[in-house]
């Protein structure tokens, strides 16, 4: 069986429906402690003795077997959890290929009074053959954090409201836009915004603009705005601030020729009559920015855009072959489009 909400984990246990291997895996490290701690849970009576905790980076497969094999101790239910499982990474050696194919192979006979948990904090490839064996002898769990578009909206959403916190709809937007792709960083930047905010329960803007560090994506993208508008005062003054902040001069010209693809894109797209929903989905932007995009593209025709991609190739080239100073280069770029 495979779920996708601590809910339903719940409802398999509650069913006689779990079985005794739990494989829970993805980036939502929340989530992942949270069905980790309910599993935990089920253990009825004497925890010190009946829950086994084991490193994945150093057992084998006799340690999982005399664990999984010992009888509880007044108590209905045994839990040995697996954690940190190095053998799921993509890259292993011979040694832990074979500790994972004996995992695989044991699955069918753990004895019913225990549950084997394995949690990996991170998402494990699709070929990998432990999540066929998981979802078919037991259950699989995958909690994965969205990386754009309404998913990833709603998940911010349902972060704040579980920390007791609400928030309107734009400011989600708003959010979103402000907070970097790395999921590690967006969990550290929503719990500060958490624990900034105190008893307060409503989120807004303002909390937003005082404690959320600006990434330089961010930065690069209310850039590339300015550039969309036309107004090159506002992208200049930002293009100053990544200047000071040390952002290589590469990375902001690759975001500035990202930028206007994806407006190029989104042009083409719309013009083949494709749905919004689609377009977001192809070409993984966030909906926040494809409301963006939308609002300034009938001023943008094919062939201009055209122009600024090929511009900025060669101011590019330019800067790479020591022709021109990257700031100048930059900013005659910003001056040229803007025009």
């Amino acid at each position: 069986m495979q779920v996708k909400s601590l809910k339903d984990l719940q409802n398999l246990k509650r069913d006689n429906k779990l079985g005794n291997f739990v494989l829970i895996h993805g980036n939502d490290k929340e989530k992942i402690r949270n069905s980790e701690k309910y599993i935990k849970s089920l253990v009825d009576n004497l925890c010190e003795l009946n829950l086994v905790e084991i490193e994945g980076n150093s057992i084998n497969i006799g340690i999982i077997k005399n664990a999984c094999e010992t009888i509880p101790v007044m108590a209905t239910i045994r839990v040995v959890h697996i954690k940190s499982a190095g053998f799921l990474l993509e890259n292993i050696d011979s040694t832990s290929k074979i500790l994972l194919k004996e995992i695989l192979e044991y699955a069918k006979d753990i004895p019913e009074y225990t549950i084997l948990l394995i949690t990996h904090l991170d998402l494990i490839d699709k070929t990998n053959q432990i999540l066929k064996v998981a979802s078919n002898l037991g259950t699989l769990v995958e909690y994965k954090i969205p990386s754009y578009g309404k998913e990833l909206s709603a998940w911010i959403e349902d972060f704040l409201k579980g920390n007791g916190k609400s928030i309107n709809k734009s400011d989600i937007f708003y959010l979103a836009s402000e907070i970097s792709n790395s999921i590690d960083n967006m969990e550290k930047e929503l719990q500060k915004l958490v624990d900034y905010t105190g008893d307060r329960n409503v989120i807004d803007r303002s909390d937003i603009d005082d404690i959320i560090h600006k990434t330089a994506e961010s930065n690069i993208f209310k850039m590339s705005d300015y550039m969309f508008k036309r107004n090159a005062r506002g992208a200049l003054e930002i293009l100053d601030t990544l200047v000071l902040q040390g952002e290589p001069y590469a990375k902001i010209m690759f975001m500035i020729i990202r930028q206007f693809r994806i407006l190029y894109s989104v042009k083409l797209l719309l013009g083949d009559g494709i749905n919004p929903r689609e377009i977001m989905s192809k070409l993984k932007i966030q909906e926040f920015a494809y409301k963006g995009i939308v609002k300034i593209i009938s001023t943008w025709d094919e062939k201009d855009i055209k122009l600024v991609l090929n511009d900025a190739l060669s101011t590019d080239y330019d800067i790479k072959s020591g022709r021109v100073y990257p700031e100048l280069g930059l900013e005659l770029l910003i001056l040229r489009i803007c025009k």
